[in-house]
């Protein structure tokens, strides 16, 4: 019964259902990437967090005068680890979110290869280039932030 239905419909048909299957990857690819970038923006937001907390706890030493627990460097150190394994979580689903929507992007790029459109050029690095070379370098900056906060004189004791 489903062949009769395939073999019933007219060319003009199946055009459109691969229009409406292009309009959907397009749609799709638009979303992952507005997901991909909202991520990267949150996970950039929090690394400046963490930045900023770094260097104002640094420049403040309120360690006298707060309780070692809340105030101190080991808190500090724990809440900087924290933020950067979640700055890591973010950009490694922002990654699978850029993924997602490259698999789409190849199933567009075949459909407009039937179905010439104006092509545009684009003389640069890539997104994803960019974004992973970000999220080394945010990496590298947390390991030595994390670095700089290890308690020595507690480990010393």
């Amino acid at each position: 019964m489903a062949k009769a239905n395939v073999d019933s419909d007219t060319p003009s048909q199946l055009e459109q259902r691969k229009i409406e299957i292009y309009k959907q990857d397009s749609e799709f690819c638009r979303h992952q990437d507005n997901l991909t970038w909202s991520r990267f923006r949150t996970a950039v937001i929090i690394e400046a967090g963490l930045l900023m907390a770094r260097f104002f706890s640094s420049s403040l030493s309120l360690s006298k005068t707060s309780p070692p627990l809340l105030g101190g460097q080991i808190f500090l150190l724990i809440l900087i680890t924290g933020a950067a394994l979640l700055t890591l979580i973010f950009f490694s689903i922002s990654l699978k979110d850029h993924a997602e929507a490259n698999r789409h992007i190849a199933r567009i790029r075949l459909f407009e290869s039937d179905h010439p459109l104006p092509s545009r050029k684009y003389y640069g690095p890539s997104g994803s280039l960019l974004m992973f070379i970000a999220v080394i370098v945010i990496a590298i900056v947390n390991v030595v932030i994390i670095i700089s906060l290890r308690p020595l004189s507690f480990f010393a004791a």
